[in-house]
């Protein structure tokens, strides 16, 4: 598991500064189930909205509380209740906002 997140850091950090495709680097991270690490090179290329939006619909998938890092935007423990779509983006676009290190890296 280790080796695999390494290879799609590596291969997302490729597609970002060598092919300039943040989008693309995002949806390989997001792929291989580092959601955290999909909304920060979002908040790193300067799309915080973009950011808070993908990190309210993974709360709003359910989502946040399994995959570590954006669980204060989860609302509860896994299978815990979630937010609803308004507060959690509202919440998401503030933890954008504010560069909260909730979110790994």
């Amino acid at each position: 598991p280790a080796a695999a997140a390494a290879a799609l850091d590596n291969w997302a950090h490729h597609m970002q500064q060598a092919e300039g495709s943040v989008w693309r680097a995002a949806g390989v991270l997001a792929g291989g189930g580092q959601l955290g690490a999909a909304a920060q090179v979002l908040r790193g290329a300067a799309l915080p909205d973009a950011a808070a939006a993908f990190a309210a619909a993974v709360c709003d998938a359910g989502m946040a509380g399994e995959h570590g890092g954006l669980m204060s935007l989860h609302g509860g423990a896994p299978g815990g209740p979630k937010k609803g779509t308004a507060a959690a983006a509202a919440e998401a676009a503030a933890v954008a906002e504010a560069g909260d290190a909730d979110l790994p890296q």
